[in-house]
């Protein structure tokens, strides 16, 4: 599936709880788990292949604990429950590539969701896999990860992708 980069105002679009799972559902579903593994990402959200639905990715090795080669971790309608603690990391995106920034996030989440399956269950994560989780869910929530970080920096970035848009006339 081709990917939507910033600035596009699909990015910053609210997006729309599922009311039933698919066969059109679970084709993107595929599209996006081929899409996130083909651009060797740890998730995707549905904004980042221009679809408005709640749904996110996230790859089945970022969750401790699982071995071998495990399927996708797939978030239909997810809620945070709880968050708690904060911690700065680095982060980087589909959408921003090639930019990485400190972001500071809560360090453990607790969220709700449904799978492909209509099933629900809870997630309760910390480190890395808190962190992928909240940066994917702001995405369905139309933010992005330069919302975390200041004005300042945000111009830098900002002034950045513009130059790579005139540069790759896109």
């Amino acid at each position: 599936m081709p990917l939507i980069y910033y600035p596009s105002p699909l990015l910053r679009t609210i997006t729309q709880p599922l009311t039933q799972i698919t066969a059109e559902t679970r084709r993107m579903v595929s599209g996006m788990r081929d899409t996130m593994y083909a651009s060797q990402a740890l998730g995707i959200a549905a904004p980042q292949v221009g679809a408005l639905e709640r749904i996110f990715l996230i790859d089945g090795k970022q969750k401790p604990g699982t071995k071998g080669d495990p399927p996708p971790l797939v978030f239909i309608n997810p809620e945070i429950l709880s968050t708690d603690g904060t911690v700065s990391m680095q982060e980087g995106c589909l959408s921003l590539p090639s930019v990485y920034l400190s972001i500071v996030r809560p360090r453990q989440v607790t969220m709700q969701a449904m799978d492909l399956e209509g099933y629900p269950f809870l997630v309760e994560a910390s480190g890395e896999f808190a962190r992928i989780l909240l940066h994917e869910f702001d995405h369905l929530e139309g933010r992005l990860m330069i919302d975390h970080i200041s004005p300042f920096q945000r111009d830098r970035v900002q002034a950045r992708v513009k130059s790579w848009r005139v540069d790759n006339c896109c």
